[in-house]
């Protein structure tokens, strides 16, 4: 199979690949486009510019935007909820059974209250106004909420719903310890929900969270969230969503055409199927989109500025495409820690600090027709990381190397097919990456460093070949390992 996958990316390279056309010009154009325009997206951002003209403008930077839209999953109904006071302890339990006891005491330090009460939505929906309304009518809660500030933890108990309506805005009191944990239902469609700027007195780093947990399910549209996020667990760091458990979620979750800005990180934990579409991230902080023990998950046609994306602890078949991330604090992609099947295509990542995309022990990647242009270090790596091709990608003035192979187990082949390496500091380089299979690779502006690492002495076969019209085979040596178990991709290397 991988034979016959890499026989057909030498018949296209012969015959003419899209990539095959980039060069010199096509990079300075670029690299002048991404320059000019991330300041603008920044100062727009900022500004509560239009996300969806602002994801548009930025997609700009793409020959051609892969898709990934996926259908809406069905609505679910709810009948009319109750909504009752219940000790704070109940749903730090709940939390509890998601993430642990870390960061617990903190939120309970922050609370206002020595006896703290949460507000609770239990046995059917209810919405914002719903509470508002109970809330007057109930002595001794009027205080808990004064105008859009909720100054009480509000949770959403399994079998209930919360729903935040266009025009709504929920903004949850730091020096009060609000927060906002679902365990059932949690809809978000054009309201927008932030955490309040002033200093809890009791925990200083405290700020306020959003948190979906157990069986229960986000779906969040056309939404703007900030100011969230504290600590080190997933669950309290911003806006998450944890599925872990015996018990499978109540249903998908997603997360469409809404602006994260300024707040933690956005979390997907243990979930199935999640959307992650058309949103703006906009932080000035390191804050990122994270999928962890995650499965089949789409990441597709959002703007990162100045945050990446993470796929770690085992997250399986995802599939990121269309996305372009700029000025990432740390990495621009990153799938690692056993993160199997993962498709990414058709994404540009500009001027990130560390590498551009960086796979690393995590079998069956296919990386395939994206632009990594100026990184701080490599634009592409894959570490440690069996069975994965990179294909029709443009390597372009990174300051390391354009794509780095290495610590591959013995029996490895990586399939580096009809890229182009522009202006990188040295084009392809490895250290111990067993073996590679090249073909129809455009080395042609990639003077004077074609090869670096423990390959470089291999660079004859690129000067007399630097448009890739023939296979080339490079062995460079392995990393021995009892880890010897067949691996089995499930994206189609043929197609």
């Amino acid at each position: 199979m991988r034979k016959a996958v890499w026989h057909m990316w030498l018949v296209a390279a012969i015959l003419g690949s899209p990539a095959s056309a980039d060069g010199l010009e096509r990079f300075q154009a670029l690299e002048l486009a991404a320059d000019d325009l991330y300041p603008s997206l920044v100062e727009r951002a900022v500004g509560g510019g239009d996300p969806a003209e602002m994801i548009a403008d930025a997609q700009g930077l793409l020959d051609d935007v892969a898709s990934d839209a996926q259908p809406l999953p069905p609505a679910v109904s709810f009948g009319a909820g109750t909504v009752q006071l219940i000790d704070l302890r109940i749903a730090l339990v709940q939390l509890a059974i998601s993430a642990g006891a870390n960061d617990q005491l903190s939120v309970v330090r922050a609370q206002s209250s020595e006896a703290p009460q949460v507000i609770a939505v239990q046995d059917g929906q209810r919405s914002l106004t719903d509470i508002r309304r109970w809330l007057a009518t109930q002595p001794e809660a009027r205080g808990m909420m004064n105008g859009d500030v909720l100054r009480a933890p509000l949770v959403v108990l399994p079998g209930g719903a919360l729903v935040l309506e266009r025009g709504d805005t929920l903004l949850l009191s730091r020096s009060d310890g609000a927060f906002l944990a679902n365990f059932g239902a949690l809809f978000i469609d054009g309201a927008t929900v932030a955490g309040t700027p002033e200093i809890n007195p009791q925990v200083p780093m405290f700020a306020p969270f959003v948190t979906t947990a157990g069986t229960g399910m986000a779906r969040v549209s056309d939404a703007k969230i900030s100011a969230l996020g504290f600590g080190e667990t997933a669950l309290f760091s911003g806006f998450s969503i944890s599925n872990r458990g015996l018990y499978a979620a109540i249903g998908p979750s997603f997360i469409r055409d809404s602006v994260l800005q300024d707040g933690g990180d956005l979390t997907l934990i243990g979930t199935t199927g999640a959307v992650v579409e058309s949103n703006l991230f906009a932080t000035t902080t390191q804050s990122d989109l994270a999928l962890r023990a995650a499965k089949q998950s789409h990441v597709s046609g959002n703007l990162f500025l100045s945050s990446g994306l993470r796929i770690t602890d085992r997250s399986d078949d995802t599939h990121v495409a269309g996305n372009v991330v700029m000025a990432a604090t740390r990495a621009g992609i990153t799938v690692d820690r056993a993160s199997v099947n993962t498709v990414i295509t058709g994404n540009f990542v500009w001027d990130s600090a560390k590498a551009g995309i960086t796979v690393a022990d995590s079998d069956c990647a296919f990386v395939t027709r994206n632009i990594a242009i100026g990184n701080g270090q490599k634009g592409a790596i894959i570490r440690a990381s069996r069975q994965s091709d990179v294909v029709e990608n443009a390597f372009l003035g990174n300051r390391s190397t354009g794509l780095f192979v290495g610590d591959q187990v013995s029996g490895t082949d990586t399939v580096v097919a009809q890229n182009v390496f522009v202006g990188n500091r040295t084009g392809l380089a490895s250290s111990s990456a067993d073996r590679l299979l090249l073909a129809g690779n455009d080395f042609s502006q990639q003077f004077p460093r074609f090869l670096g690492g423990d390959i470089v002495r291999q660079a004859d076969q690129i000067i007399g070949d630097l448009q890739g019209a023939q296979e080339i085979e490079i062995a460079a040596g392995a990393v021995e390992s009892f880890r010897a178990e067949p691996v089995t991709c499930l994206w189609d290397g043929d197609n």
